[in-house]
């Protein structure tokens, strides 16, 4: 396998090198990637460089793009965090935004965000802020991207609003990731067990239907309604396949709709298990970037803003309206925020703490921290019930089939007798 030499940087901007094993330059830089490192410089066996212009300082007409495999152009949260991350620790290491830029475009992979990065980079070099830059790509840069780079912009400590925007982007993909992790398995069990009792009655069930043709109205009760179940699911299969699919497009696109999606929020909000661990998911959000905005000198009114609108659910949104209005009456946030009823009585009092303390951005970070904690908990508590019930679900429906069959069975030998 080829070696590779590489000049990177580290998250804290300090400077290193060595020597890597890879097949190709697109896996090296993957790989220095995923130790953390921002390469500046990856160089062949054959002493061909990956950033030679980056490396020298100077700007290439004909710069080599290496990524040798079509990807799909979609930008997601991750190329975000990406980005944001590998700038932020490009301008600590003391490279001016345009040069940082140009590094990060040679040696992104992924076509979207080349794309996207050279646009910014010629925004830069026209004279436009990185945020005005930011601005340009509305949907992949939010409210509180631009915001925070303004901030930062503002204040003259770029890096750092880089390294805020960086820990709120891994904070909220760690919770993510979590939640999507923890429920893979009961996805997966609920799926498994939706296919077993589908071929039991549409394969195994069938298979006794001619020894039970003789009984008649003797046949057990069970045992008629599982044969039954079979029939339908042979003879009527790919229909009922087709209209739950059809079923399945038509809620999908009813749910896009305004009445659709409140309907659906007030339906998982209402779920007995979820519904709260949602509302959890949510408010964890909402303070989470509400502190973080506040800790980079965003203003109370305009922090709120933002941080509403990022939430999922129009209802939970709509609860947190009145907040910018009472505090431009005067009110104070703990006491607006208490009378949407999101937050308990242990939370409200760390709100009031931190506004009395003048530490308000602390206090909302700190109770982020502690509802990611109890979001966790909730999760394991669900599936610690939800696995064995799920298990308990799928052995039981199993079990009545098989006593179906046996009972059908029971009552041929009888007759025969």
């Amino acid at each position: 396998m080829p070696e590779f030499q590489y000049r990177a940087l580290n998250a804290q901007g300090q400077t290193s090198q060595g020597r890597i094993q890879a097949n190709d330059q697109d896996q090296a830089l993957r790989l220095l990637r995923q130790q953390g490192l921002t390469p500046t410089e990856v160089v062949s066996p054959d002493g061909v460089g990956a950033l030679p212009a980056a490396a020298a300082g100077t700007s290439s007409g004909g710069g080599r793009r290496w990524f040798t495999r079509e990807r799909s152009a979609k930008i997601t949260a991750d190329d975000v965090l990406a980005f944001v991350q590998e700038l932020g620790t490009l301008l600590r290491a003391g490279l001016p935004l345009d040069r940082a830029l140009r590094v990060l475009t040679q040696m992104q992979l992924h076509p979207g965000m080349q794309v996207l990065q050279q646009d910014m980079l010629k925004a830069i070099k026209a004279g436009r802020s990185l945020s005005q830059a930011m601005v340009a790509h509305s949907p992949t840069f939010g409210p509180l991207h631009v915001n925070l780079i303004r901030a930062g912009e503002v204040s003259g400590k770029l890096p750092e609003a880089l390294s805020y925007l960086t820990e709120h982007l891994e904070r909220s993909k760690s919770l993510r990731s979590s939640l999507v992790s923890a429920l893979i398995y009961p996805a997966i069990l609920l799926g498994t067990a939706a296919v077993s009792v589908a071929l039991m009655l549409g394969f195994v069930v069938p298979q006794f239907k001619p020894l039970f043709s003789d009984l008649g109205d003797r046949l057990p009760w069970l045992t008629d309604v599982v044969v039954r179940l079979g029939d339908t699911l042979v003879e009527h299969g790919p229909g009922l396949l087709l209209a739950i699919t059809v079923l399945v497009l038509v809620l999908g696109r009813w749910w896009q709709t305004d009445n659709g999606r409140r309907q659906k929020e007030r339906l998982l909000l209402g779920l007995p298990l979820l519904g709260p661990l949602l509302l959890r998911y949510q408010i964890s959000r909402f303070t989470g970037t509400l502190g973080t905005l506040l800790a980079n000198g965003i203003g109370l009114i305009q922090a709120i803003g933002i941080s509403r609108d990022g939430l999922n659910y129009d209802t939970l949104r709509q609860r947190l309206a009145p907040l910018s209005d009472a505090i431009k009456q005067g009110q104070r946030f703990s006491r607006v925020i208490a009378d949407s009823q999101l937050l308990d009585p242990a939370a409200l009092q760390l709100v009031a703490l931190g506004e009395e303390t003048g530490r308000l951005d602390t206090m909302l970070l700190e109770l982020t921290k502690q509802q990611e904690a109890a979001l966790q908990t909730q999760t394991r508590r669900l599936l610690t019930l939800l696995e064995p019930l799920l298990i308990l679900s799928l052995g039981l429906v199993i079990a009545l089939i098989i006593i179906a069959i046996l009972l059908g069975i029971l009552s041929v030998n009888e007759l025969v007798a």
